[in-house]
């Protein structure tokens, strides 16, 4: 019975969602300005489980997008030492992860976002992760994963 159970949760848990097929792909989505005062950071989720949960991205502890599985957002950054959360529902039963960054004006930054979940005959464990990419690697992922999502409104 408890095989059943651990099986039945395993498969809750790994199976869900993708961004909304109609979403505009990388090269129809919008494409930020290059500012001198601002920096422009992209993030994206290739796949991550759960799959059935958006994971979210606060910066200064403001949400910047929650995003499905082949979704991607940019959003504009002040300069300066900011504070991250890659983070989940409580539901998911997923670790956040917290980090530090220094933010340069001018410049392009890519984040990834990457989770795991591994389940064996006797327990579940999960792992979170967020990977710092050159433009150039992330965007030749975003041209072969991801749709574009809008960010949520995060004034600066």
């Amino acid at each position: 019975m408890n095989k059943i159970i651990l099986l039945t949760f395993s498969i809750l848990i790994v199976s869900g969602c993708a961004t909304n097929a109609t979403a505009p792909s990388y090269a129809e989505a919008p494409l930020p300005e290059v500012t001198c005062d601002k920096a422009i950071l992209y993030v994206f989720r290739d796949y991550a489980e759960p799959t059935a949960w958006s994971s979210y991205l606060l910066v200064d502890g403001k949400e910047v997008i929650s995003l499905q599985q082949e979704g991607f957002t940019w959003v504009y950054l002040a300069p300066g030492d900011r504070q991250f959360i890659n983070g989940w529902s409580a539901l998911a039963g997923m670790p956040d992860v917290k980090f530090n960054h220094s933010i340069e004006a001018g410049k392009l930054y890519s984040f990834e976002m990457k989770s795991r979940v591994a389940v064996n005959r006797t327990s579940i464990t999960s792992t979170t992760e967020i990977d710092l990419l050159s433009f150039d690697e992330a965007e030749k992922r975003l041209k072969l994963c991801c749709r574009y999502v809008a960010p949520t409104d995060m004034k600066q």
